[in-house]
């Protein structure tokens, strides 16, 4: 496989994380919807998949959480409430695990040290993020809890993970860029063999 195929791949990656965590409202309408990131990601998994078998597996889960995206969305633009906490949770249970391991596959791939290390931590806290978020669904449906409390407490959790989840992002797209290189400098190797082999065919 071709590391400019690789590279693309992560861009698109990159790109998808930045439309799954920033919401641009229009109305109730979000002009950066998340399914369009899971869809996005779920594309370039056979990308992935040919260095990383392990990364075919998640294609499931990645079409699974986009379709509940755009349930959500639908409900959201029809104005409907339904008390769907069980399945929420269930499916934040299923997002961490699938960005767990799509974070693990990148970083097992051929990157810089530093840059591995520094991906596996961002994994790490955002998974840890993820999971508070998670159980926090279940705080007004448990406990008699202010409202209004609540949710200045989504809202501080909110920010750290915005946070992470771009910086993700950011690497995501220095790996690419440091691939799409490496990928010149093969082809410049290669066209620079071809040319001497083609030379020393000449002289013969």
């Amino acid at each position: 496989m071709e590391t400019k195929t690789l590279s693309s791949a992560i861009k698109k990656i990159a790109i998808s994380y930045i439309l799954i965590y920033l919401h641009v409202n229009i109305s109730v309408i979000d002009i950066l919807p998340d399914w369009l990131g899971y869809f996005l990601i779920v594309s370039v998994l056979p990308i992935i998949s040919e260095k990383e078998k392990s990364a075919q597996l998640l294609k499931p889960f990645g079409i699974a959480i986009g379709v509940w995206n755009i349930f959500e969305d639908v409900l959201k633009i029809a104005g409907d409430e339904l008390n769907l906490t069980v399945i929420s949770l269930v499916f934040s249970i299923i997002t961490i695990y699938f960005h767990f391991q799509l974070i693990t596959n990148i970083a097992n791939l051929d990157i810089e040290e530093a840059k591995k290390k520094r991906l596996l931590n961002l994994r790490t806290a955002t998974v840890l993020l993820h999971t508070v978020m998670s159980l926090a669904l279940l705080v007004p449906t448990m406990f008699d809890i202010d409202y209004e409390i609540y949710s200045y407490f989504v809202i501080v959790m909110l920010i750290p993970q915005l946070v992470i989840c771009f910086w993700i992002s950011f690497e995501l797209f220095k790996i690419s860029k440091d691939m799409k290189e490496k990928e010149v400098e093969l082809s410049e190797t290669t066209e620079e063999t071809a040319n001497s082999v083609e030379e020393t065919s000449d002289n013969e």
